[in-house]
């Protein structure tokens, strides 16, 4: 009375279809897309080599425009990505004398030296001593 054939092509309540040709096997854990195909840098910035070496910055606006490191001049040809991070305050002894924030500006930049290749890295502005640094290099 209430007997259901499936139509062709159409898989039962608890069967396992077959795969469609070409598709991954395992399409339900996707394959991540390899680095750079979406114009992400290729190392991830997790995987930055980190410093604190000290440059000499050239800018325009607040905004680095060249720079040099162990005595090599690079341009800026652009800025990636741009942020403010905060210092431990929280390790100052006294909260209440003065301000002890170590606030600096850091710039995510694409900047290349003549006859070498272009280079992604991170410079940090510290504004209460107007130091510049390199804090990351992501080549």
């Amino acid at each position: 009375m209430f007997e259901m054939h499936p139509e062709p092509g159409f898989p039962t309540w608890g069967s396992v279809a077959k795969p469609r040709p070409g598709c991954d096997q395992q399409s339900a854990f996707p394959r991540l897309p390899e680095p750079g195909s979406r114009g992400e840098p290729a190392m991830p910035a997790s995987l930055a080599r980190r410093y604190d070496e000290r440059v000499e910055v050239d800018h325009r606006d607040n905004e680095p425009i060249a720079f040099v490191r162990r005595r090599r001049g690079y341009v800026v040809r652009s800025v990636l990505a741009h942020w403010w991070e905060t210092g431990p305050w929280w390790q100052a002894g006294d909260l209440t004398d003065g301000v002890h924030d170590d606030e600096r500006e850091l710039w995510r930049v694409e900047a290349v030296a003549p006859g070498r290749s272009p280079v992604i890295l991170e410079l940090a502005h510290f504004w209460s001593t107007g130091r510049w640094t390199v804090a990351a290099v992501l080549d």
